[in-house]
């Protein structure tokens, strides 16, 4: 394949992603705004879910990672960030639903 047909495929690639990006923009201006603020605050709400689960079950590998090196390694730094991150999707939900 030379490197003109690759360009035309590629450039035929970008064009359908381009298209199908207008449509999806299109169907979620069709979507009334009180059930598009209500879709988000149910997907943010599985993504805290999502992120506390993961938080918990790395802190807990952490714990156990420090309890088996009889304290000399310490490796919280992975379930601190999810713990931050969930709090932020917490935080993002009361923000969607105009509670500071």
């Amino acid at each position: 394949m030379d490197k003109t047909a690759k360009f035309q495929e590629r450039e035929a690639l970008l064009k359908m992603v381009y298209a199908a990006l207008m449509v999806a923009a299109m169907a979620w201006m069709l979507i009334p705004e009180h059930e598009r603020k209500l879709f988000l605050m149910r997907v943010t709400d599985l993504v805290r879910k999502a992120l506390d689960a993961l938080a918990h079950r790395a802190g807990h590998a952490s714990m156990g990672t420090e309890l088996s090196s009889a304290g000399r390694i310490q490796q919280y730094q992975v379930p601190l960030m999810l713990s931050r991150l969930r709090d932020k999707a917490a935080r993002q939900i009361g923000k969607l639903r105009n509670v500071t």
